[in-house]
């Protein structure tokens, strides 16, 4: 796993796709400056016109018999936050605490940052048991990709943060 830092754009889209049949979600945890937080996820899907001026939006098609699933994360002011923890997690597997295949098979699951200018970003993780991937981190106009395995239980919210202390951001 190599991390690497990429300039971005003030508003970006990140898309999670996949084709496995869980329940993968997309999230983001969102530090203001004040010291604020607020995880947008499915319980809280945010806004794009108040901070974190962040948006979580999902689709589905089925072509043949291939479920193709995609949950996008809108972010339109990456300067409104201090940092922003991108997150992908297996719902279930969290639930029953145990692996999710989604973090073994990195190949069925493609986590990407789209910018305004047509720039894309391929997040990579390395295939470990886990549940939880801390895919990125985005400071101010800059991109970090982090692709950290770990798995989660009881909460989310602690569960992300003991990621982000492990991968010293």
């Amino acid at each position: 796993m190599s991390r690497v830092c990429n300039p971005i754009t003030p508003a970006i889209t990140i898309n999670l796709d996949w084709k496995l049949p869980l329940n993968l979600d997309l999230g983001a945890l969102c530090i203001a400056d004040n010291g604020d937080r607020q995880l947008i996820c499915h319980e809280n899907v945010g806004s794009r016109l108040s901070w974190p001026f962040a948006h979580l939006a999902h689709q589905s098609t089925e072509i043949g018999r291939v479920k193709h699933r995609r949950e996008h994360l809108v972010i339109t002011n990456c300067s409104a936050s201090h940092k922003i923890f991108v997150a992908v997690w297996d719902k279930h597997a969290l639930d029953d605490v145990s692996d999710s295949d989604f973090c073994r098979l990195p190949g069925e699951c493609s986590i990407r940052v789209h910018t305004q200018d047509n720039t894309s970003h391929l997040i990579e993780f390395t295939p470990l048991a886990g549940n939880i991937v801390l895919a990125a981190v985005i400071s101010r106009f800059q991109l970090e990709t982090i692709g950290m395995v770990g798995r989660a239980g009881a909460s989310l919210e602690w569960d992300i943060d003991q990621l982000i202390e492990r991968s010293q951001c």
